[in-house]
């Protein structure tokens, strides 16, 4: 992955809502999160917040 591309993407989550899907199998599961930030440029990643209770969770 482009270094310049990759530290783009990850400066650029702003605040608002989006649609968080997840599979297991055959089972899916979506629900909305508000709470999403950088974690990591090396490697690239993101931490967000999902219920516990939630199937989001379960897959």
């Amino acid at each position: 992955m482009d270094l310049e591309a990759k530290k783009k993407v990850l400066r650029s989550f702003t605040y608002g809502l989006y649609i968080l899907t997840a599979g297991d199998g055959e089972e899916m599961a979506a629900g909305t999160v508000n709470w999403v930030t950088q974690a990591s440029f090396a490697p690239p990643l993101i931490a967000l917040g999902v219920k516990r209770d939630s199937r989001l969770h379960a897959s």
